[in-house]
């Protein structure tokens, strides 16, 4: 209800006003049917202003007997009886429509009776520490009769259901409502899509437990993360990945696959052919054999970006990397202790526009193989040879003879590249940032 006006003589224009404003903020909340914790906040600051007021007019009345005015008294006692009429009502009607709102968080999460209407409002009557989240948690998760089933359509008066939830509960409050009242499940669950719908990157384990909470497998969840832009298929730690890459995900741009299992290349060069955004590709102790670089090559030749690192491949698969990634910026084969010189020579002569490679580890490199790197790599900024302990002073002088463009080198570990080599190296080209 409303807060009435005040019929008092001893109103004064200012009370009256502010009486005035309070009632025609009740009357538009009213017809507005949502009411919602700002609206509160907004009849907290109207009724905070008939308070201040009708106490300036009872300090100026108080001030007016003190001087000995005949009948001061009077119109004090009934301004103050005014005062708390007004304030009285404006309670109550404030109170009625923190129920509408204590009442959708009630029957959203089955929570038992409340300690005030305050709190399931968020604004300032609630106290420190409190808000409708506070309510949310209450006891109790039975759902009330006629609630809907999972999946129903979700829509008209459950607006200010999913308002009040996306504002106040966390994720493990959402998550409990998820799995626990069956009358709060759409929301919960629209609640959930929503943030999927937003998410940037996704991790497995994420994944995984998103799953469990909508009831649906793995394509299920990543069907929503339409904006996904990172995806790490760990197969090692979540089987169930795979079953994921059947998934539609249109911001897509690189992909991992750090495990220790092997994967389908079949799978895997049809999801990459699903998504031609893909740039970026991480193959990273996979179990990836050359004829598998071969054919994703081959598939994906838009390429600009492949790690294998930790691999059993070798110079056939750099040869195919090279034959079809012209783009191809960036190539990680750490530890692949097969590569050798002609794989190397390969994507330098094949990849022009490759800015980085890390070829840490790779034991077979010698200072005959960088002279290919040094003359065709032109537009190499990052350069990562790093425990090849076959490269000496020799290789770091070839190098230093190119790759024009150079501004890291990371020779770590290699033990056959002297003080004097650096040396020669840091005269020949003072710009390079040297790791030793």
């Amino acid at each position: 209800m409303a807060a009435s006006s005040s019929s008092s003589s001893s109103g004064s224009m200012g009370s009256r006003v502010a009486i005035d404003a309070f009632n025609a903020a009740c009357k538009r909340l009213e017809k507005k049917g949502n009411v919602t914790s700002e609206d509160i906040v907004e009849l907290e600051s109207l009724r905070k202003g008939i308070a201040t007021i009708f106490e300036r007019e009872i300090t100026t009345l108080r001030g007016t007997a003190g001087a000995g005015t005949t009948g001061a008294e009077g119109r004090i006692q009934s301004k103050i009886k005014d005062r708390d009429t007004e304030l009285t009502k404006s309670d109550r009607a404030i109170e009625g429509f923190q129920k509408r709102i204590q009442s959708v968080v009630t029957r959203a999460t089955g929570a038992g009776a409340g300690t005030g209407a305050e709190a399931a409002a968020g604004g300032p009557a609630a106290g420190a520490g409190t808000g409708a989240r506070a309510r949310a948690t209450g006891a109790g998760t039975e759902a009330e009769p006629g609630a809907r089933e999972i999946g129903a359509e979700y829509t008209g008066s459950e607006d200010l259901d999913f308002q009040i939830f996306s504002e106040y509960l966390s994720h493990s409050e959402v998550s409990k409502s998820a799995r626990t009242s069956k009358g709060t499940r759409t929301i919960a669950h629209q609640i959930i899509i929503t943030k999927l719908n937003s998410l940037r990157e996704i991790s497995p384990d994420e994944i995984r437990e998103y799953a469990k909470l909508l009831s649906t497998d793995f394509k299920g969840v990543l069907e929503h993360c339409i904006h996904v832009t990172h995806l790490d298929f760990n197969i090692a730690s979540n089987p169930r990945m795979e079953e994921a890459m059947t998934a539609e995900l249109p911001d897509l741009e690189s992909i991992s696959f750090n495990s220790g299992l092997s994967f389908s290349t079949t799978v895997l060069t049809a999801f990459l052919t699903q998504h031609p955004q893909v740039r970026s590709l991480t193959l990273r102790g996979s179990s990836c054999r050359n004829e598998d670089l071969l054919a994703i090559a081959d598939a994906r030749p838009e390429l600009t970006s492949i790690d294998c690192s930790g691999n059993w491949v070798g110079n056939y698969g750099m040869t195919g990397i090279a034959t079809y990634c012209k783009d191809l910026t960036f190539l990680a084969v750490n530890d692949c202790r097969t590569i050798s010189g002609p794989g190397i020579a390969d994507i330098a002569m094949g990849c022009p526009k490759l800015t980085t490679l890390e070829a840490r580890s790779c034991d077979s490199l010698t200072d005959d193989d960088m002279p290919a790197v040094a003359e065709h790599c032109r537009n190499l900024t990052s350069l990562d040879v790093s425990y090849c302990r076959n490269i000496s002073d020799v290789g770091l002088a070839r190098i230093a003879a190119g790759c024009p463009e150079l501004h890291s080198l990371n020779v770590m570990g290699c033990e056959q590249i002297s003080e004097d080599g650096i040396a020669a190296f840091v005269a020949l080209r003072p710009n390079v940032i040297i790791s030793r």
